[in-house]
């Protein structure tokens, strides 16, 4: 092509070169800024493999991912599976003399209906056909012949090569028929899962105050803590709490087996140091501890305090058949307007019964969520209205 004289004429662009960043292959990320790259990426047809470290929630955030995208969530671990029961179980058919697959029930509900489909632990599929069939479920949608519904997404997920779990390679070809996320551990993801879930509120505030290694730290032992065996312990300690309080010897053993014995030995003494008040005397009673002198002087003694006080009434409210009086809220607001108590407590106490379910629906009816709410911003302004009782 020729360009007549003085007429613009495009220059040669030189290629860029590009340098790779070092570092992991994929993508590392704590599970509140996973959850949406993973929807996007299932929405978009595409199958994800979520490596991760044992425990610490892969198969919570398929059941999260599952009620996001209004999918019945199929849950396959192909370790526990025979290759044949991946691609159907052959029977004759008399009337047509042939061997045809007839599906397992699994089967069925992925091509009668949108499901997400979690193929867990399958870098742990004992031989080649697991993976044989792996491939025909990823890459083509279909198991015993039969092809899913449209709306059926599949998510598998496994344990990281470094964890001494159980894993097997995968295939070049198999793994290349995925979108690749390793999930990682989160205290701030987990604390806010853990409220929510009303788990033990020792356990929510020593991960809150002990940080990232206390609730994720593998070692070589059988029992190390994880957000699962955290879980663990939160179901154990609500049958000890009933049957035997207060034995701290039964309590460490009962956290060792659980989370191992130095995350064990640090948990009850956290306990032992912070959760050592009597709520029950508090909210029935009205017998208030001295917020000024003593054990409960320090702000971190008053957090306990606070939280021991709120972990009773949550208890309460859920299980006791009579509900709290007024003259029991009047004890707790008491309690937070003391001298003694601080303003950036009586904020934490109004975010806390908020994120309690159970709580927030019982002490509105006495006004107590507003009243600390003005009263805090009344203190904020310097206001002599905060000085007096809250009405």
């Amino acid at each position: 092509m020729t360009y007549p004289r003085n007429q613009y004429r495009p220059k040669k662009q030189r290629p860029i070169a590009v340098t790779l960043p070092e570092g992991p292959s994929v993508p590392e990320l704590e599970a509140s800024s996973l959850l949406p790259l993973l929807e996007r990426a299932l929405n978009a047809g595409t199958s994800v493999f979520l490596r991760g470290h044992p425990g610490i929630g892969k198969s919570q955030i398929a059941a999260q991912l599952a009620g996001r995208m209004g999918k019945t969530l199929v849950d396959v671990r192909l370790s526990q599976k025979e290759p044949a029961e991946l691609h159907g179980i052959y029977t004759k058919n008399e009337d047509k003399g042939l061997m045809e697959r007839l599906p397992l029930e699994w089967i069925d509900q992925v091509v009668r209906e949108p499901c997400l489909l979690f193929l867990d632990e399958l870098n742990a599929a004992p031989t080649n056909a697991h993976q044989a069939a792996a491939y025909e479920i990823v890459l083509e949608r279909r198991a015993a012949g039969r092809d899913f519904h449209p709306g059926t997404v599949v998510l598998a997920a496994g344990n990281l090569e470094e964890d001494q779990a159980i894993v097997r390679p995968l295939s070049s070809a198999l793994r290349n028929r995925f979108l690749h996320f390793i999930l990682k551990p989160s205290r701030k993801d987990w604390l806010q899962w853990a409220t929510q879930r009303e788990l033990d509120e020792r356990i929510i505030e020593f991960i809150r105050a002990t940080g990232d290694r206390s609730l994720f730290c593998p070692d070589d032992g059988y029992a190390f803590p994880t957000p699962r065996s955290w879980e663990m312990l939160h179901h154990v300690l609500r049958i000890q709490d009933d049957e035997n309080p207060g034995d701290k010897f039964e309590l460490e053993m009962l956290a060792a087996a659980a989370v191992g014995k130095g995350a064990a030995r640090a948990f009850v003494k956290f306990t032992s140091l912070n959760f050592c008040c009597d709520p029950d005397a508090i909210v029935h009673r009205g017998e208030l501890p001295n917020l000024k002198r003593g054990r409960f002087a320090d702000t971190s003694a008053k957090l306990a305090l606070m939280n021991e006080v709120l972990h009773f009434l949550r208890d309460h409210i859920r299980c006791a058949p009579v509900e709290l009086t007024e003259d029991n809220v009047e004890h707790v607001i008491e309690l937070m307007e003391d001298d003694g108590m601080t303003d950036e407590l009586r904020t934490q106490f109004i975010r806390k019964v908020g994120d309690c379910t159970s709580l927030s629906k019982v002490l509105p009816e006495f006004s107590i969520y507003d009243s600390f709410e003005r009263h805090v911003r009344a203190m904020a302004r310097g206001s002599d209205d905060a000085k007096g009782r809250l009405q």
